[in-house]
């Protein structure tokens, strides 16, 4: 095995290894946005206070005073 077969080799197994741990790397980041997008639905409703009621059209608010 030559020397550049060495410097080969030892590039490839750097290469894989990196790669590993960019997949695992990615893995933990995607579960942990899991886990804040289901923190963040949890709390959606609550942050935005009491719901509003919308005012009836004038026209009906008229007919129920009569």
């Amino acid at each position: 095995m030559s020397e550049l077969d060495k410097i080969r080799a030892e590039i490839r197994a750097i290469t894989a290894e990196t790669l590993e741990c960019m997949r695992i790397l990615h893995a933990e980041k995607m579960a942990k946005f899991d886990e804040l997008e289901v923190w963040l639905r949890a709390h959606k409703s609550r942050d935005r206070g009491p719901r509003r009621r919308r005012k009836p059209p004038k026209r009906i608010q008229g007919k129920k005073q009569q």
